[in-house]
């Protein structure tokens, strides 16, 4: 299966670039290449474009009123300098995606950057692009080399793409098992999760297969820890299973939602476990619509096998098991798509 190769297209001025700014903020844990393309802009307006590579690199690309030959309207196209960072367009062993911003007219005068783009779209490397609208040559080759998806820019759909496209790029395919503790809410939504999805499922439990909702049922594989309490926080309900699903994962993730009024002593203990332990740490909001995204990312990036999931109850906060269900079945791959 190919890898995602996403070309957004629309008017100047929709937003293009802002979009692939907004998404490589949420990728940002991946092994990206490429550059984007930003306005130099003086006293009177425009005076340019510049590129900026995601290594840190610029070039001038355009100058209004320049000398150089090569021109696209009133601006003179540096050739020599755009092909100088066209390597950052490689598709090299250890990158997750390439961003390529943009595939306009002013980028195709230069026989490298064509070259570039066209290896970086026939790659094995996911691509997120973006394409003039309107333009012959590499522009009209580039929307139909096999696995391209144009994707036309709306203001309607500014605020929803980032996230979608992102997401997208985003893909862990190293996680084998989800673990929880099993209580109601975030815990119970992820081994539900696991399960519709095929992964692995597990991790520890209270003495009894306690939880605020009643026994745990036999169906969930926990196992049970011998104590209820653990002595780093002898004063929180059921921590001896928090401390040793911490410390048995790879990475915790928290689904915790943003501005929650009520206490949860058991995910506040959560999170001074994996401090303690020296373990990767993730906290999300599930309402955040760059959820799926981040956490896709982050276990692409972190090439998590083991997650630990946890959060508040259902008791503690009503609701959070349906929404954290719905995004981690988007998340680990069951109608993300």
């Amino acid at each position: 299966m190919s890898p995602p190769r996403l070309l957004v297209t629309g008017p100047p001025g929709i937003g293009k670039t802002t979009l692939v700014l907004r998404a490589v903020e949420l990728l940002r844990p991946l092994r990206l290449r490429g550059f984007y393309t930003e306005e130099v802009r003086g006293h009177g307006g425009r005076t340019g474009f510049r590129l900026v590579t995601l290594d840190g690199r610029t070039a001038q690309l355009a100058t209004a009123g320049g000398e150089d030959a090569a021109r696209v309207g009133r601006y003179a196209v540096d050739v020599a300098a755009l092909a100088a960072v066209c390597d950052a367009l490689e598709p090299a062993p250890d990158a997750d995606a390439i961003i390529v911003d943009e595939i306009g007219k002013m980028e195709c005068l230069s026989p490298a950057f064509v070259r570039a783009a066209r290896r970086a779209l026939s790659s094995d490397v996911a691509v997120l692009g973006t394409v003039a609208r309107a333009g012959g040559g590499f522009i009209a080759e580039a929307k139909r080399l096999p696995g391209v998806e144009v994707i036309a820019l709306s203001r309607e759909d500014r605020g929803r793409l980032p996230a979608e496209l992102a997401a997208r790029l985003a893909r862990p395919s190293t996680l084998v098992k989800v673990v929880s503790g099993g209580q109601s809410g975030v815990d119970r939504a992820a081994l539900d999760a696991a399960l519709a999805v095929g992964l692995e499922r597990g991790g520890w439990c209270p003495p009894g297969r306690d939880s605020e909702a009643g026994p745990i049922p036999d169906a969930l594989p926990l196992k049970e820890t011998p104590l209820e309490r653990s002595a780093g926080a002898p004063d929180v309900p059921r921590s001896q299973r928090t401390e040793w699903n911490v410390r048995d994962a790879d990475a915790t993730l928290v689904l915790r939602p943003a501005g929650a009024r009520r206490a949860s002593p058991g995910t506040d203990w959560t999170l001074r476990c994996a401090e303690r332990l020296g373990r990767p740490l993730l906290v999300c909001d599930p309402a955040d619509p760059g959820a799926r995204a981040r956490i896709r990312a982050w276990l692409q990036a972190l090439r998590i096998r083991t997650l630990n999931v946890a959060g508040p109850s259902e008791g503690e906060h009503a609701g959070i098991e349906p929404v954290s269900r719905r995004l981690l079945l988007e998340v680990l791959g069951a109608g993300g798509d």
